[in-house]
C-alpha cells in the first residue's frame, strides 16, 4: 500500500538510501563521490563516534559492538525484518510482491538501519488494534523486548 502511494523508488547502490524521485537520488549519489572541495562520505557510530567508510561496516560494528538491533529491508518493496536472512532470501528469490522493479538479484537491493529508528503509525489505529487483539496480526519484537 505504501509503495502504491509514493510510486517508483530510486535506490542508491552504495548505501540504504531510497528516494521517491530521480532528482533526489542523483543529488544523494553525488555525496558518495569525493571532490577537491569535499571529503568522501563517512559513516559515524552514534554510540562511540568510530567512523567507517561504508554503511555495511558501520552496521556490522553496531550489531557486534553495541548489540544494536538492525532492521533489514528490501529496497524494491515494503518487506522489512530484523532477521537479515529473511530479507536476503526474499531478494535472492525475487519475491517482491508489489512490482518486479529490479532485474538485479544481489545484496545492493538490501538496505539496513537501526531498528530503533522506526515508529509504526498505522493508517487506522482502530483497525490496527482490532487486528492485534483479535489475533489477525502478529507482532514481532526485537530480541529482549516485549511487544
Amino acid at each position: 500500500m505504501h509503495m502504491r502511494t509514493h510510486g517508483t523508488l530510486h535506490n542508491c547502490p552504495r548505501c540504504s538510501v531510497v528516494t521517491f524521485s530521480e532528482e533526489q537520488i542523483n543529488s544523494h549519489r553525488s555525496q558518495h563521490v569525493p571532490t577537491p572541495e569535499k571529503q568522501q562520505l563517512v559513516y559515524v557510530c552514534s554510540r562511540c563516534q568510530i567512523t567507517y567508510s561504508s554503511e555495511d561496516r558501520l552496521y556490522h560494528h553496531m550489531l557486534n559492538a553495541h548489540a544494536q538491533v538492525i532492521m533489514y529491508f528490501c529496497k524494491n518493496c515494503d518487506l522489512g525484518d530484523t532477521r537479515g536472512l529473511v530479507v536476503f532470501e526474499h531478494i535472492m528469490l525475487n519475491e517482491c510482491n508489489w512490482q518486479k522493479q529490479s532485474q538485479v538479484l544481489d545484496c545492493s537491493n538490501m538496505g539496513f538501519t537501526a531498528a530503533c529508528m522506526f515508529h509504526y503509525q498505522p493508517a487506522s489505529e482502530f483497525e490496527y488494534q482490532r487486528k492485534v487483539y483479535g489475533g489477525e496480526l502478529r507482532i514481532d519484537s526485537p530480541p529482549g523486548r516485549k511487544a
